[in-house]
């Protein structure tokens, strides 16, 4: 059992529930269980322990978001964050929250057998999360004092390095030089 502040309004985790592949449907019902003790909301983005190292990762995938996107709804008569859902890759997610602009993304980076067969899902993930994020950051443009980008992975892998450095690079070719703080937890 871990305390949780008085203060908190939500909680995110950023992937690899398990330190283990978990590939169906018990290991997904008992972190619910779990998870569902929480007195607040629970953001979830996914890690490649989660689906992509799984023997088949799109289905993988597919159960993750059936079973973890939406997962804060669980919270619905004490949530009162507004969450934004990107259409394309559900599990991404966005919303304001005292000016802050909370957005988490699916990137992970693959290490193993498979990296060479998951470099155009990789880039993709990439791509799709840049494209979320700018388009959350035009949504909310005039409200936004800080941003904190989250996702699963360590910041000097390939993937999330370069999510990283091209979020810097977008927002100064968009906005010029960085009027607001931008933080990429991983």
């Amino acid at each position: 059992s871990t305390e949780i502040s008085d203060t908190a309004k939500f909680i995110v985790h950023l992937g690899d529930m398990f330190d283990q592949n978990w590939c169906g449907d018990f290991p997904i019902n008992e972190t619910k269980k779990m998870l569902l003790e929480s007195p607040i909301p629970i953001f979830l983005t996914p890690g490649e322990k989660d689906w992509m190292q799984c023997e088949n990762s799109i289905e993988s995938l597919h159960l993750w978001q059936e079973n973890f996107v939406g997962f804060e709804d669980n919270w619905l008569d004490t949530n009162t964050i507004d969450v934004k859902r990107d259409g394309s890759r559900t599990e991404n997610f966005a919303f304001l929250e005292s000016g802050i602009l909370f957005v988490g993304v699916n990137i992970i980076d693959e290490k193993g057998k498979k990296k060479t067969q998951n470099e155009v899902q990789l880039n993709a993930l990439v791509d799709d999360a840049l494209n979320f994020f700018m388009h959350e950051v035009e949504l909310f443009e005039a409200e936004i004092l800080a941003t904190v980008i989250m996702s699963h992975g360590r910041g000097d892998q390939k993937y999330t390095k370069h999510f990283s450095e091209s979020i810097k690079k977008i927002v100064q070719l968009r906005y010029g030089e960085i009027s607001i703080p931008i933080m990429h937890i991983n």
